[in-house]
């Protein structure tokens, strides 16, 4: 789509994932480019996880494949990151200690479990969200992130501001 800004991939076992926001996710085999199957929704983030290709669609529903079979998708497997039709949305989900994470402006979602049957989502104890999709890079055992007033430090179960306080330059 010439339209598209934003591309996020992942590689499965010799495939590419990948999609921009505007058209349902596609795969790239070395030859061939084609739509993802299984009817997963247009997406803006995609992670792999525990064998499985993660979605996050536009209207922040998290869905997920069946084990090792990344285009199939059942009905019933997705969860919303954040309430459906609430204010704050997820725009990015990440892999981070054995969870999915989702971030948006405000809040951060860790989905855990590893199959259907317990498969949770859960508002993190850490109540920062991110400014952008862009605005945050894994590393070790944390994830630092800018937030709406400083930059910070996230460890799984809290968030520990570092003190470089942007405010002013992201007003600016």
């Amino acid at each position: 789509n010439t339209a598209a800004t934003n591309y996020r991939w992942v590689t499965i076992q010799d495939v590419c994932y990948f999609t921009n926001g505007l058209d349902v996710p596609k795969k790239y085999d070395g030859t061939t480019l084609s739509d993802v199957g299984g009817t997963p929704g247009v997406s803006i983030d995609l992670v792999s996880h525990k064998d499985r290709l993660w979605l996050l669609n536009n209207d922040g529903k998290v869905v997920y494949s069946d084990p090792a079979a990344y285009e199939t998708f059942g009905v019933t497997s997705f969860v919303y990151a954040f309430p459906p039709k609430s204010a704050d949305q997820a725009f990015r989900i990440t892999v981070f200690q054995d969870n999915v994470v989702g971030w948006s402006k405000n809040d951060k979602a860790v989905i855990s479990g590893s199959d259907i049957s317990n498969i949770v989502n859960r508002q993190s104890t850490a109540s920062h969200g991110v400014v952008g999709p862009d605005a945050l890079v894994k590393y070790g055992n944390y994830v630092y992130f800018i937030g709406k007033d400083d930059i910070y430090s996230f460890n799984g179960g809290s968030d520990q501001g570092m003190g470089i306080k942007i405010d002013r330059i992201l007003e600016n």
